[in-house]
């Protein structure tokens, strides 16, 4: 648990009212947690693979990967790449 509040710039006190779901602006802290941000960039980069590599609908990418819902996959691919999964996949789809 202090490696976990560590990595997350908190203290193990603080760690699960931090994650509480009744805390404040829970969404906004989300969006900031380090680790978060980070299990979000390995779930984008495994939808990539995906969009390059196969004909899976973005419904079936988005869950496989972890995402709740296709609009959360389409904010977290604009957020770190710039742009939506479709037109990711219109540009470096590599499956004929």
């Amino acid at each position: 648990m202090g490696r976990v509040a560590r990595a997350s710039a908190t203290t193990v006190g603080w760690l699960p009212r931090r994650n509480a779901p009744s805390a404040v602006n829970v969404t906004h802290m989300w969006v900031m947690n380090p680790m978060t941000m980070n299990w979000q960039s390995v779930r984008v980069e495994m939808a990539r693979n995906r969009l390059e590599t196969t004909d899976e609908p973005l419904e079936r990418i988005s869950t496989t990967c972890g995402f709740n819902t296709t609009d959360t996959l389409n904010r977290a691919f604009r957020r770190t790449l710039g742009t939506t999964p479709a037109e990711y996949r219109s540009r470096f789809r590599t499956v004929c």
